[in-house]
């Protein structure tokens, strides 16, 4: 039987450099679909502005992830604009 995925809670500071790294990696390798990213440094960022962030991994390997802002943030992207023009309140 194939062990399913497990899902942990992270915060900023928190981090596995190598979570980071695979992220990060795996996040660029989806845009347009979320937006890109400059630098891990800017992931690192964005994670101290979320409000809750979970990391599936797969045999200590990252197969998904999930960074969760809440309204008001100080986040620029065009796809938390659309949030923020649509709703009063979200996660």
């Amino acid at each position: 039987m194939t062990a399913l995925p497990t899902l942990e809670q992270f915060h900023s500071g928190e981090q596995n450099r190598q979570w980071l790294n695979e992220i990060y990696d795996m996040n660029q390798a989806n845009t347009p679909n979320v937006g890109s990213l400059d630098s891990i440094d800017n992931l690192e960022q964005l994670i101290s502005l979320s409000t809750y962030n979970l990391v599936a991994l797969d045999q200590g390997a990252v197969v998904g992830f999930i960074i969760c802002l809440r309204e008001g943030t100080s986040y620029g992207s065009e796809n938390y604009k659309f949030f923020l023009n649509k709703l009063k309140k979200f996660l």
